[in-house]
């Protein structure tokens, strides 16, 4: 079975792109595919990087700390895998419709490495801020003008035989190292995965107490019942909801934050909301829900 086929196995292949050849820039991308606002270049070698870049040119790159310079082979469904890249351990990318792209490590055995460090290349004023799950978010921007423009989902593994493998994350200045640990129950080989998808949304996060009051400002006086411009927010009395009014209006104009009243509506009635607790809507492409991250992303 080819490294392709066993984390296809796992991943499926139902949502993969598939990318297309392009030249090698210093051995920087050998296949390309573009999906909405986002392009993901794939290495040509092992030791390159897994490059996504967003319509305005910013980009975020991550590698493979110590891979060896393995070709990649191009799978029909789209998965590039690099066979035997460290000890007992293969690679694959497989660039997916939301506009991620998932970079994959097989354990082949139980001698394989048990850690994994990937390399990270953030955009200009771009960190990186737990998101409360496992995974992590990335920022770019400072204070109130602090937007999210990607994300790292929470870190999985799985055996040969469908089964969970523990995993986590934790960073390391720049690098985001995983551990995978097997247990002598473990059948391999396991495949665990970073997934990052940037470029492909904007969300805002607010606290509990703070969803609350907007919520109760905007329904009480119809603030965006006639929203015509950006600069009816100058007009919004309730200080807390014209700050954000101000900023979600900047970054994804007024017909969008018009739509914003009628979720703030749904949001006062909704009696799960702690008052402490760090919320988190996505804007566009909107999703229409809160969801509870980590305190730090409200800060």
């Amino acid at each position: 079975m080819s490294a392709a086929d066993v984390v296809e196995g796992v991943t499926g292949t139902t949502d993969l792109i598939r990318p297309v050849p392009v030249a090698a820039k210093a051995d920087r991308a050998a296949f390309s595919t573009a999906e909405g606002d986002v392009t993901v270049n794939v290495p040509a070698s092992a030791d390159g990087e897994v490059e996504a870049v967003a319509a305005n040119g910013e980009a975020v790159r991550i590698g493979l700390a110590g891979a060896r310079p393995v070709p990649g082979i191009r799978s029909a469904a789209g998965t590039v895998a690099y066979a035997d890249v460290k000890n007992s351990t293969d690679l694959a990318v497989q660039p997916t419709a939301d506009g991620g792209v998932r970079t994959l490590v097989t354990l082949k055995d139980a001698s394989a490495p048990a850690e994994y460090r990937f390399p990270l290349e953030l955009g200009k004023d771009s960190a990186l801020v737990e998101d409360g799950t496992g995974g992590f978010l990335i920022t770019r921007g400072t204070g109130d003008h602090k937007l999210v423009v990607g994300t790292i989902d929470a870190p999985w593994a799985t055996d040969a035989a469908g089964h969970s493998v523990p995993t986590d994350y934790r960073l390391e200045g720049a690098t985001l190292v995983q551990t995978v640990t097997p247990s002598p129950e473990t059948a391999f080989p396991v495949v665990a995965d970073p997934k990052l998808t940037y470029g492909a949304g904007i969300y805002f996060n607010a606290t509990g107490t703070e969803w609350k009051s907007y919520a109760i400002a905007a329904g009480s006086v119809g603030y965006f019942a006639n929203v015509v411009g950006c600069g009816f927010t100058d007009k919004i009395p309730h200080a807390a909801l014209k700050r954000a009014a101000q900023l979600i209006c900047s970054v994804i104009g007024y017909k969008t934050l018009k739509d914003y009243g009628a979720f703030l509506k749904k949001v006062v009635k909704d009696k799960k909301l702690s008052a402490g607790s760090c919320y988190q809507t996505r804007l566009t492409p909107k999703n229409g829900k809160l969801t509870k991250v980590s305190a730090g992303n409200c800060k």
